[in-house]
């Protein structure tokens, strides 16, 4: 008669394989941030109103600038007329910089309102890896939004400016001026980042971008006034 005995914890656990405990990386936090802005509605939402309201304006400004061209009897007679087409897709930036302002403090705040901050924290201790994460990922999305938005202005636009007010993609400096305003956009995002880490409010650190934003070049402009009289 044979006898079996049943396997002790220690036995069980030393057959078990042993767990493996994942570390994450700055790969892993971007991918997860990633995936976080990407399934937002709210994100898709703001991105498309960035580039609808870069086109806008600059369908505005091109219209402009060929009824100043017919009222000064041809393109010729518009000073600077290079200069008014590099302006005509680039002048979007004023509607998309309120726009990503937005994007930016809600990709920060929302997490502490909804609580998953502290989720995210737990996954990551590292909180200078998390936010350095979160800002890559958003400046690096809102820097081609703004290029895109920017390259669609140029399309929309072109066959509405004057030949001689007409920005030719061929041109080195074109494209200097096309990154330089997905740089500014981005920026701007990051900025609103910024202060949303601070305040961790939604409402609190829009206005305070919307503030330096809209009203610090206001205030200098009558400060300078009141200086030159």
């Amino acid at each position: 008669m044979t006898t079996t005995t049943a396997p002790t914890q220690a036995t069980r656990r030393s057959a078990a394989p042993a767990a493996r405990v994942g570390k994450v990386t700055f790969v892993h936090l971007l991918r997860s941030e990633w995936i976080k802005l990407t399934t937002l509605r709210s994100t898709w939402w703001t991105l498309g109103l960035t580039v609808l309201g870069m086109i806008g304006i600059s369908l505005i400004f091109a219209a402009s600038v060929r009824m100043l061209a017919t009222d000064m009897g041809g393109a010729e007679g518009v000073p600077e007329a290079g200069a008014f087409g590099t302006s005509t897709i680039t002048f979007g930036y004023f509607i998309g910089q309120i726009t990503v302002a937005v994007l930016g403090a809600l990709a920060i705040s929302g997490e502490y309102s909804t609580g998953m901050i502290r989720s995210t924290m737990a996954a990551a201790p590292r909180r200078l890896d998390v936010l350095g994460a979160k800002a890559v990922v958003i400046g690096a999305v809102v820097f081609v939004t703004g290029v895109v938005g920017t390259l669609l202005a140029w399309l929309v636009t072109l066959p509405i400016l004057p030949d001689v007010a007409a920005v030719s993609l061929a041109d080195g400096e074109t494209w200097r001026v096309i990154a330089g305003t997905g740089a500014y956009l981005a920026l701007i995002a990051l900025l609103s980042f910024g202060i949303g880490t601070i305040v961790r409010n939604s409402a609190g650190a829009i206005s305070a971008v919307l503030g330096v934003l809209l009203m610090l070049p206001i205030a200098l402009q009558i400060i300078a006034s009141m200086g030159q009289e």
